[in-house]
């Protein structure tokens, strides 16, 4: 048995056998490291101002996260175990949460790590596939321009409104989405600054995994 056992560590650590059989295991191209938190992250990492602005950005995208989850739970189990209703945190759970998304999608920005089909682009290489992300970008950058423009429109609309529960006016809690969308449009011009100046990873794609295909036939 203890033969058999080395031997199939053996085939396990052998390069050529992953090639064997129906399937093939691709791993990442080489190049460049993928910086930690994304290229725009390490690019904004030089500047003192800028770094500490990204770093209370992240602590104020965990402190939503955490509020949320936190008083959700009280609120269930207060409405389950003793039968009373918090609304105040049912509503603040509800603007947390309108905060935290239009937070999050900028640090998806940021990182790279939006939902993208990548299928054409990935197989490009040099100045095509340089023209098409930056094109991309153009395109994002030109829907969360109207998005901002469109939010601080609507903010003065919205100030002498106020929320039922805890009277907070409805001017802060729709403004997540002018400031989400500043927040994208910067990353995305940043982001846009790196690729001409060939400042990203060779493989740029937002997640860098092993493919699998098929053999063929």
């Amino acid at each position: 048995m203890e033969g058999i056992r080395r031997q199939v560590q053996g085939q396990r650590s052998d390069p050529e056998d992953r090639r064997r059989g129906s399937i093939k295991v691709h791993e990442d191209r080489p190049g460049r490291a993928r910086p930690p938190g994304g290229p725009v992250h390490a690019f904004l990492g030089g500047t003192p101002v800028l770094k500490k602005i990204i770093a209370l950005l992240d602590i104020i995208q965990v402190t939503l996260f955490s509020g949320l989850v936190g008083l959700s739970f009280v609120s269930v189990f207060s409405r389950y175990v003793f039968n009373y209703s918090l609304t105040w945190a049912e509503e603040l759970t509800r603007y947390m949460f309108v905060w935290l998304v239009y937070l999050g999608a900028a640090l998806c920005v940021r990182r790279r790590k939006h939902i993208v089909m990548d299928i054409v682009i990935a197989e490009m290489k040099g100045t095509p596939r340089k023209i098409i992300s930056i094109v991309n970008n153009l395109v994002m950058f030109a829907f969360v321009s109207v998005l901002a423009v469109l939010g601080f429109r609507m903010m003065p609309i919205l100030g002498t409104q106020t929320s039922t529960a805890l009277q907070l006016p409805m001017s802060f809690i729709y403004a997540a989405i002018p400031v989400g969308s500043v927040l994208m449009a910067f990353y995305l011009v940043l982001d846009c600054i790196l690729i001409i100046q060939d400042k990203l990873p060779e493989d740029d794609r937002p997640e860098s995994s092993p493919v699998v295909e098929p053999d063929a036939i």
